[in-house]
């Protein structure tokens, strides 16, 4: 890579951050662009600024408290208090850019949504229509009966 003290990567929606270099590090995605393009800005087609936003500080706060600790841990758990779509557009950016502790804090965060609650408290939560008839349901509730209790 470079010796670039500064990236400039651009949202879908035309956001601009200039952002460390050292962010290169976290993310394999901006790591193989900046080497192919070292001094064209980063463009991101697939990722919202805000989306963006909160993948630049997780970044930046990680790449600053490099140890893990209680603080870094209610740090992570506060920047995962963001609405459902947000939620899930980050997990998609955090796969696109190969930054897997950030995709794996906000999968954890999306398990503790459905953690404990019913099939219809899960779709209800997401947003998912039912597509099965009364009769695939029940036939799928026979064939997973041993999951029967798991949940509330």
């Amino acid at each position: 890579m470079s010796a670039r003290k500064t990236i400039v990567l651009v949202s879908s929606d035309n956001n601009e951050l200039t952002v460390n270099a050292n962010i290169a590090t976290m993310s394999n995605t901006i790591k193989h662009i900046v080497e192919k393009n070292a001094s064209e800005p980063v463009v991101l087609h697939n990722i919202s600024g805000t989306t963006l936003k909160i993948v630049v500080d997780y970044c930046n706060y990680h790449l600053e408290h490099q140890l893990s600790s209680k603080d870094t841990e209610q740090w992570d758990t506060a920047i995962t208090k963001v609405d459902q779509e947000n939620l899930l557009d980050v997990i998609m950016a955090a796969h696109f850019l190969e930054i897997k502790s950030l995709s794996d804090l906000f999968c954890k965060a999306v398990a503790s949504l459905i953690e404990g609650k019913s099939v219809q408290e899960i779709r209800q939560t997401f947003s998912i229509k039912n597509d099965f008839s009364p009769e695939q349901e029940e036939q799928v509730r026979n064939e997973y009966k041993w999951t029967e209790g798991k949940t509330k």
